[in-house]
């Protein structure tokens, strides 16, 4: 009788991990991916065009934020944007560190990597006003997702700040 139910709890766990995965899709869309494959050769593109697409979310989470009326929906598009943004950066992180590691010559690296820097920031404030100005309902929604997308911006902040400071320092030193 336990192995049966044992078993059976082993069974539903298992389907119930799959239909997760299953659930997990690609933060970007169909035609920002085929735009972000269409960079393959030129990293000094990737590095912007993901930083468009993450700030392209946070607009989006703003305007819905903030309509009046609230549109139908609205919780799940403001946590689906949020999720998005925090998915979106990780992909410019290792856009950042391909960046860093390629070829000096071949790309401005530093000039790249400082508005790379400064655009961040920007998405950092603007994470922070959308902490401050949220009210406690909305934060009841996305509370841990907001969490995540500025701690996700911290990383990539840092990771960035590393990799132009690299940029700068002339090789072997």
């Amino acid at each position: 009788m336990l192995r049966k139910s044992i078993s059976a709890l082993l069974l539903f766990l298992c389907a119930f991990a799959t239909a997760a995965g299953a659930q997990a899709r690609d933060p970007l869309t169909p035609h920002e991916a085929d735009l972000v494959r269409g960079t393959a050769g030129f990293l000094d593109r990737r590095v912007p065009l993901l930083l468009q697409f993450a700030q392209a979310r946070l607009e989006r989470f703003e305007s819905v934020r903030t309509a009046s009326p609230r549109p139908p929906d609205r919780d799940n598009i403001l946590y689906q944007m949020l999720s998005e943004y925090r998915l979106i950066l990780p992909e410019f992180d290792n856009a950042v560190a391909d960046l860093a590691s390629a070829p000096p010559k071949q790309y401005k690296v530093a000039k790249v990597l400082g508005k790379a820097l400064t655009q961040l920031q920007s998405m950092n404030a603007a994470l922070l006003r959308i902490q401050s100005e949220s009210t406690p309902a909305d934060l009841a929604t996305y509370r841990f997702e907001l969490q995540g997308c500025l701690d996700v911006t911290s990383d990539s902040l840092d990771n960035t700040r590393a990799a132009a400071q690299a940029a700068q320092s002339p090789p072997g030193l």
